[in-house]
């Protein structure tokens, strides 16, 4: 998911194959108090990671000519690097760096399966250009383009996707450091397929900030946007609705055209289980609208926060496509994107 500035942009969409709160956050998502602007507009995501995300280890061909594997049984896919010889790895190039000028051993400490540990590497001298090596790939970043879900018109707070940011290689819920909401150009659809998800497509404006996203987590992203970036079909805040309250039946989904214009399409949700065990996949929803299917073939990567509407009131939102049935896929209640608000 790393592309350089401006190039074109990967979507966030994860698919699917098989197609107790305490009083504090239940008095928080209280549809009596809770007013919100449904959103719909695609944008540009970019996440800095806390520290440097290892997806996996390799060789090096020392100065010898030997082959060396200096990280092997020691370093592992999804582990993050938070200092290196007691300096604080903001990105990868401070790693290399601490590679580079580090002596006979390189002390790391690493956040593995949610513990701190201590590992000592000894880089080796390669033959490629003489500089130590510890033979691991790494990210620090990752960028794409997703859709904003609400603002709240009290603060300009939003929540966006649905769902978490994950890292691709690893599958681990990215460690957020920093990042920040963008304007995205939209300059199509690839359609979506049986067995073959589509995606917008679209390119980054990085100069364009439009907000700062503070929080990711299971249920989304969350921060604060620019006061001149709020905008949305809807000029008014709506009432949300507690899961109980949704019901199967007809209902509309917000969301990005190929021009990158928010429409209003016509949606089936099809099952409702408040008590599913994924927060993010608690209602099972078809695309109905032909227009949609026509130009998108129904759920295409990108649409992960589409907001969805029922009876007047903001419901949940869009989080993934049935790989195998591109028009159905499932979504989140807004009243398990609220409670993990911050």
């Amino acid at each position: 998911m790393i592309l350089p500035l401006f190039a074109a942009a990967v979507s966030f969409f994860p698919v699917s194959l098989n197609g107790g709160e305490s009083e504090a956050v239940a008095a928080a998502v209280n549809t009596d108090e809770r007013l919100l602007i449904p959103g719909g507009q695609a944008v540009g995501i970019t996440l800095e990671s806390e520290g440097v995300l290892v997806l996996g280890t390799g060789n090096v061909t020392g100065s010898d000519r030997r082959i060396y594997t200096p990280a092997k049984q020691l370093l592992k896919e999804g582990d993050l690097i938070l200092e290196a010889n007691g300096a604080h790895m903001d990105d990868k190039e401070a790693l290399e760096t601490a590679i580079r000028e580090c002596g006979d051993v390189l002390e790391l400490t690493v956040v593995r399966d949610n513990r701190e540990i201590s590992v000592e590497l000894s880089p080796v001298k390669s033959l490629e250009d003489g500089s130590n090596k510890i033979g691991v790939w790494v990210r620090d970043s990752t960028q794409g383009i997703g859709t904003l879900t609400y603002i709240d018109p009290e603060d300009n707070s939003f929540g966006a996707l649905g769902h978490g940011i994950y890292d691709a290689d690893t599958g681990s819920l990215m460690a957020l450091k920093s990042g920040e909401v963008v304007e995205s150009r939209i300059t199509g659809i690839v359609k979506s397929e049986k067995g073959s998800p589509g995606e917008l497509k679209g390119v980054l404006n990085k100069e364009s900030v439009l907000g700062e996203i503070a929080e990711n987590n299971e249920c989304g992203i969350y921060g604060s946007l620019e006061s001149s970036a709020a905008e949305s079909l809807y000029t008014e805040a709506i009432p949300i609705a507690e899961a109980e309250d949704v019901r199967t039946g007809d209902a509309v989904i917000l969301c990005s055209d190929g021009d990158g214009n928010i429409g209003e399409y016509a949606i089936e949700i099809e099952s409702v289980d408040p008590n599913y065990s994924s927060d993010d996949k608690g209602m099972v929803i078809r695309i109905t609208d032909d227009r949609l299917k026509d130009s998108s073939g129904g759920i295409v990567q990108g649409m992960s926060g589409s907001p969805i509407i029922q009876d007047g009131r903001l419901v949940g939102a869009v989080t993934h496509v049935f790989i195998r049935e591109p028009d159905k896929g499932y979504g989140i209640f807004i009243e398990n994107m609220l409670k993990n608000d911050i």
